[in-house]
């Protein structure tokens, strides 16, 4: 019989709802790295809900329709671009801009393109890759059934020693499920009035970040929950990595609904 799907992620479901959801993080260490390379009845399977050769095999596709190619760089108080992070682990956790590759010719995304951009330190960032795993589509659609609610979900895949984007929080709560190598993650405690906002940050500088509550580094086969507004960057480590963030009560609450009547 498979497991609920919210259990399969977290465990105990009551526990995780009364301690943790919309309250604090949550770092599920499982010490199993084939964890996502089975189903929700534990059963094998022949690959792991998404990893980087997945996403090869589906390309190409169009950018900034169904993906997105960014890396966080260090930069100076001009703008001038002074370290990439790639292969660099150093680089890690300093950086403060975003840069964004320039689209491929007709703006379609091959497999040799993303391959080269990987190599020069960017994170892919695809959107909805349940569309391209029907097991994902089938969590998705269980977790949409057990919250009652839409669930978005966004796949990254980061060079070793990189940083996809640079610190900020998020207007929905999200379980990151950690598929292939792994990442460094620093969790820091919500901006002053942004405890559950309604909506997400932009970029954060350092000196906007307040106190470090968790650095964690996920293995393949963990899991991290975040409730939203609770400010958060990650880092490769020395091996590829690739992780699947699942999001969901975006704007679902009173004041949400309220909104929308008053439009």
């Amino acid at each position: 019989m498979a497991a609920p799907a919210l259990s399969w992620l977290i465990g105990d479901e009551e526990t995780f709802l009364k301690k943790k959801w919309q309250i604090a993080p949550l770092h599920v260490r499982r010490g199993d790295t084939e964890y996502y390379a089975r189903d929700r009845r534990g059963v094998p399977l022949r690959c792991s809900l998404f990893d980087r050769k997945l996403l090869l095999s589906i390309l190409p596709l169009r950018c900034q329709e169904n993906m997105r190619v960014v890396r966080t760089v260090a930069a100076s108080q001009d703008g001038k671009i002074l370290s990439s992070g790639a292969r660099n682990a150093k680089a890690r956790f300093v950086a403060d801009k975003r840069e964004h590759a320039p689209l491929p010719k007709h703006a379609m995304a091959t497999r040799a393109w993303t391959s080269q951009r990987m190599q020069e330190g960017y994170t892919v960032q695809l959107f909805s890759p349940q569309r391209h795993c029907p097991r994902l589509a089938a969590l998705v659609s269980a977790l949409e059934t057990r919250f009652g609610c839409l669930v978005g979900c966004s796949a990254y895949l980061t060079p070793p020693g990189c940083q996809g984007l640079a610190p900020h929080h998020d207007d929905v709560c999200v379980f990151i499920l950690q598929t292939e190598g792994s990442k460094h993650w620093r969790v820091y405690e919500p901006l002053d009035g942004h405890a559950l906002p309604r909506t997400p940050s932009n970029d954060l500088p350092r000196n906007r970040l307040g106190r470090c509550l968790l650095q964690v580094t996920l293995q393949q086969g963990d899991l991290l929950y975040l409730p939203r507004g609770f400010v958060h960057e990650a880092a490769a480590d020395n091996s590829f990595s690739t992780h699947l963030t699942l999001s969901t009560y975006q704007r679902f609450s009173w004041s949400g609904l309220g909104q929308l009547f008053s439009v």
